[in-house]
């Protein structure tokens, strides 16, 4: 009869140390479910026509694209909000294929949020105030693009330009009567400059701007 008292009580206290157990195991989950939700972010990640909205610890974007399964290819970037109490956004920006063409040059980039002007500055080519390309500078890149550049040069040449003489028949009054007096004509010469336009090393408008005569032409006589 002891024997039975005994275990009943042991087992009592068995089953009240369990219950005990199990409550401060609750205990401990909520309150580390608790300390989670107190610290946890939510962040909206874009890519393209995907969103998808994440509750994590992460701060770092490459960890929470990671989480998100995004993965990020050649050329491909992403903008970061940063954190505003416990909100953030990511939108990942996917690079596509685009050809620059300069001169007999071609270079196949691969660029994500950017214009034509920074692909043309991305393949390392310097354009002047003159040079132009194909597209607006500030249009946004599409795959398969073609982005054109005309280089432009102004140059100024300088050509001569001989000046035809006149001939002209000269009577002497102290030779005999309708005697012809004879002297050799020179050509003059001017100078003509203009103003080329050239696109691509081609010359494609040319302007005179200036012209001077530096020799005056003598007339002949016969």
């Amino acid at each position: 009869m002891l024997n039975r008292i005994f275990t009943v009580r042991r087992l009592r206290r068995l089953i009240r140390s369990r219950l005990f157990a199990v409550a401060a195991l609750a205990a401990f989950s909520v309150l580390a479910v608790s300390a989670v939700s107190a610290q946890g972010k939510t962040v909206r990640v874009i890519d393209g026509e995907t969103t998808k909205s994440l509750y994590t610890l992460r701060t770092e974007p490459d960890e929470i694209l990671a989480l998100a399964g995004v993965e990020l290819l050649e050329g491909d970037e992403y903008t970061f909000s940063g954190f505003s109490g416990k909100q953030a956004e990511i939108e990942v920006h996917r690079a596509v294929e685009v050809t620059v063409v300069y001169a007999s040059e071609r270079r196949i980039l691969r660029l994500a949020n950017a214009t034509a002007a920074q692909a043309v500055e991305f393949a390392g080519y310097k354009m002047s105030e003159h040079d132009y390309l194909n597209v607006a500078p500030a249009a946004a890149l599409t795959d398969g693009m073609e982005i054109l550049v005309s280089n432009v040069d102004y140059v100024y040449v300088t050509e001569e330009k001989p000046l035809t003489y006149a001939t002209k028949t000269v009577y002497s009054d102290t030779l005999a009567k309708n005697k012809v007096v004879k002297k050799n004509g020179a050509e003059g010469l001017e100078l003509l400059t203009y103003k080329q336009k050239k696109v691509n090393g081609e010359v494609v408008s040319s302007e005179l701007v200036s012209s001077e005569t530096v020799r005056e032409p003598v007339a002949a006589q016969k």
